[in-house]
């Protein structure tokens, strides 16, 4: 159980980001450092006493401002065009997401935030002739983090792949067909100090039409 705070604060954030972008022939590179200092963070903080919304035997949490977290780290892009009608990119992402200050809740001083993966990779192919069709393959994989501010409820890492192909019938409608999780793995994406563990979405196969104005 969540509860709400009527004393919040808003949050106040200082930072700045620094990059560089390179091209070598068909190969591009692009790297951005970033850092990011948030005054006065909202979080789901959790009480050791229960509050008189919380009922008996749930664990009680309530938004509360944390004096100082601190995000920083930095995402990297390649992206090959050996032809005009394919792109090959992949990125990755580090995020180093903690709280640095927080004296009323010291126990949460140099704990993750919440639900920020320190590590993030996507991969993603696209082939593109607008006379023939448009299609691209996408993997992610996206590394372990936690669920709670105590970081006591770890959720595991996980892969997923998805796919898209596309024909445009006139030059405002479009046919597509999608699937995603097409190796329909089972992932983590939430989980409660009682066992309740929430999973993401399994194999998806839909199709439509866009219509363009």
């Amino acid at each position: 159980m969540t509860v709400a705070n009527e004393s919040l604060k808003p949050e106040q954030l200082v930072g700045g980001e620094l990059g560089v972008q390179q091209r070598w022939g068909p190969l591009e590179g692009r790297i951005t450092a970033y850092w990011n200092d948030v005054h006065d963070l909202i979080a789901n903080v959790t009480l050791t006493s229960r509050l008189p919304d919380c009922p008996a035997g749930t664990t009680c949490r309530q938004r509360q401002n944390l004096d100082l977290a601190r995000i920083r780290g930095f995402e990297t892009e390649l992206e090959l065009r050996p032809h005009r009608d394919w792109r090959f990119l992949v990125s990755y992402l580090f995020a180093d997401a903690r709280v640095v200050d927080a004296p009323q809740q010291p126990a949460l001083e140099g704990k993750r935030l919440a639900q920020v993966p320190e590590n993030a990779v996507t991969a993603i192919v696209r082939f593109s002739r607008p006379s023939w069709f448009d299609a691209s393959l996408t993997g992610r994989y996206v590394g372990p983090q936690y669920e709670d501010d105590l970081n006591t409820l770890p959720l595991g890492g996980y892969f997923t792949l998805d796919a898209m192909i596309s024909r445009a019938i006139t030059r405002n409608v479009e046919l597509y067909v999608a699937a995603e999780n097409i190796l329909d793995r089972v992932y983590t994406t939430g989980r409660t100090t009682d066992g309740v563990i929430s999973i993401g979405e399994p194999f998806q196969f839909r199709g439509g039409v866009r219509l363009r104005f």
